[in-house]
C-alpha cells in the first residue's frame, strides 16, 4: 500500500463522504432503503477515516461479551432481518 499523508487521506475522506451524502439524500427520495444503508455504512466509515480512526473491520460483542469482526455480509444480512 502507498504511504499516504494524513492531510491527503483527511481530505479525500472528506470528499467522498460528501459525495456519499448526495447519492444517500437521492437514494432517500427513490425509497432505496436497503442502498440508503450501505450508503450510511459508507459515510461512517468515511467519518472515522477523517477522524484517524479506520478499522480492519467493525467489531460486535457477542452474548458472552466478548468481541467478534462482523463482515458487510453479516451487516447486510442483519439489516435485511431487521427489516423483513
Amino acid at each position: 500500500m502507498t504511504n499516504v499523508s494524513n492531510e491527503r487521506r483527511t481530505a479525500t475522506a472528506s470528499y467522498i463522504e460528501g459525495m456519499l451524502i448526495e447519492l444517500r439524500t437521492m437514494g432517500q427520495q427513490v425509497n432505496a432503503d436497503f442502498l440508503v444503508y450501505l450508503l450510511e455504512m459508507a459515510i461512517i466509515e468515511a467519518d472515522d477515516i477523517k477522524r484517524g480512526q479506520m478499522t480492519a473491520g467493525r467489531k460486535r460483542n457477542t452474548v458472552d461479551g466478548s468481541i467478534q469482526s462482523i463482515t458487510a455480509q453479516e451487516m447486510a444480512e442483519l439489516f435485511m432481518a431487521e427489516n423483513a
